[in-house]
């Protein structure tokens, strides 16, 4: 199934766009009109200008590793990304310094522990945008569940206003980032 809204091929049995989250019409859909929640993620994901994905990996997680995860308020990701990220500059180091000295069986634990953390960071490159739009669903329904008394064009102001990203949080992990590996 092709996207209406961002033209990227998905799955056939996809219900919403892995790209732009885009909720795709369904039996459910078309025999009980369209849900609130479907509404409410279209409305989320308006303000998204820049689409970071191609191929259904995130290049905004490739690019910016822990810092995209904060500023998306992927926080157990970003966390994950941010002590491997710094672990893997810790191996680095220390797998050349094993490697230049010769230390032989010492040097297949740094690169099992190379390729832990790039399995990690791939692992992540290409689920981000599942895990995204899954957790964007919660806050919806979230949202939906803790203003029961509010219409619809007041839930679509606070979509709007969850949707913006943490900017804070994510210059301040590349701050501490670059204090620690400096």
């Amino acid at each position: 199934m092709i996207c209406p809204k961002c033209k990227v091929k998905n799955s056939s049995l996809a219900k919403y766009c892995i790209r732009c989250g885009y909720l795709f019409p369904s039996d459910d859909i078309s025999k009980y009109g369209e849900t609130l929640e479907s509404k409410l993620i279209n409305e989320y994901f308006y303000n998204e200008k820049i689409n970071f994905y191609f191929y259904n990996i995130s290049l905004g997680f490739l690019i910016f590793n822990f810092a995209y995860a904060f500023l998306k308020k992927q926080y157990s990701i970003g966390i994950i990304s941010f002590l491997t990220f710094i672990y893997f500059s810790f191996i680095i180091e220390k797998a050349i310094n094993s490697i230049i000295n010769s230390l032989g069986f010492f040097s297949l634990f740094w690169l099992f522990s190379f390729l832990l953390c790039l399995f990690i960071f791939l692992y992540y490159c290409f689920k981000f945008n599942e895990f995204y739009i899954d957790d964007v669903r919660f806050r919806i329904n979230k949202i939906i569940k803790d203003n029961p008394n509010c219409n619809y064009e007041e839930l679509k102001k606070i979509c709007k206003k969850d949707s913006r990203g943490n900017w804070i949080l994510a210059i301040l992990g590349i701050i501490i980032f670059l204090v620690i590996i400096c």
